[in-house]
């Protein structure tokens, strides 16, 4: 679905549904190819589509080059183009790569005893993801990215670890500043122990209160 940045207009479809699932879908630099993320029997496959004139978007299209596609949880392109990050869901440990886009040569896998949720600094070009093998060992990991390489990738850099309170359901939704050097976490507000209760309405409760008898 997409609509106008204004709030103008109608909500209109730019892609008919594939798979069974929810998809998502994100836009290649140039604007003319969406990177999207298709759930078929529960497994995260990632297909390109072009973007027609009237906003809308192509058929999608396996491409890459692995026999067995991996299961994808997370995928962001990078915002300079020419690759995408994305995070594996298979048994074992989910773990980072960088393909081409849009050849899909490759992949290279970038972290190293799991990796999760990769986001790009738009301005330094850098990748960084959430690594780790469990909640309580998480930490932020940082890689430098040259395009014109083969593997395009340095070897990760540990920046700091995460404080596991700061994890729900194992995960932690975060984003990076365009020159890398800040981010923005997102946690719960004082744990599960202060979550506020549920509250109920009722209305005209009094008149199911039943009417003392006169005498």
């Amino acid at each position: 679905m997409a609509v106008n940045a204004d709030g103008s207009g109608d909500l209109r479809i730019v892609a008919p549904p594939q798979g069974v699932g929810s998809q998502r879908a994100y836009f290649a630099a140039d604007g003319r190819t969406a990177i999207r993320l298709i759930d078929e029997g529960g497994r995260g496959l990632m297909r390109l589509s072009p973007v027609l004139a009237d906003g809308s978007l192509g058929p999608p299209a396996a491409f890459l080059h692995s026999q067995r596609e991996p299961n994808v949880e997370d995928l962001r392109p990078a915002p300079k183009g020419g690759l995408i990050a994305y995070a594996t869901d298979d048994p074992g440990l989910p773990e980072v790569f960088l393909v081409r886009q849009p050849g899909g040569e490759g992949p290279w896998q970038v972290s190293a005893g799991g990796g999760r949720r990769p986001r790009w600094a738009r301005d330094s070009g850098e990748l960084f993801y959430i690594g780790g093998g469990g909640p309580s060992r998480r930490a932020m990991f940082a890689v430098s990215i040259d395009a014109s390489t083969n593997p395009p990738a340095s070897a990760p850099t540990r920046l700091f670890d995460i404080d596991p309170t700061w994890l729900r359901n194992g995960e932690m939704p975060y984003d990076v500043t365009a020159d890398g050097k800040r981010f923005l976490m997102a946690r719960e507000a004082g744990g599960p122990a202060v979550r506020p209760r549920r509250m109920v309405l009722v209305q005209n409760w009094d008149s199911a209160l039943e009417k003392p008898s006169s005498r």
